[in-house]
């Protein structure tokens, strides 16, 4: 094997998932990735509304107010676990 294959082998073996960071993975992904989470989002509530709706003029409105809820509750959640952090970073007593 040749000392490049040796060490993208050794890049991509190293990588153990929710214990290294994202950018150990992908590095030139690490300034856009949760951008990604747009066109999912997007995806999933047209896929979703596109078989509960009984008119296809319906979709474009279902989808768009599915996909805001998806977003609002994901950014409530991720509030809430920034919270929960933050607190248990900065107010824990150091022994608990």
């Amino acid at each position: 094997m040749t000392p490049m294959t040796l060490e993208l082998l050794r890049c991509h073996l190293a990588y153990v998932p929710f214990v290294s960071p994202l950018e150990t993975a992908i590095p030139h992904m690490t300034r856009y990735w949760l951008w990604l989470m747009l066109p999912l989002v997007a995806v999933i509530s047209v896929v979703y509304k596109g078989t509960k709706v009984q008119e296809v003029r319906e979709l474009p409105l279902a989808a768009t107010a599915l996909a805001v809820q998806i977003l609002f509750f994901l950014a409530v959640i991720a509030g809430g676990l920034y919270l929960v952090t933050w607190i248990a970073i900065y107010h824990m007593p150091a022994g608990f």
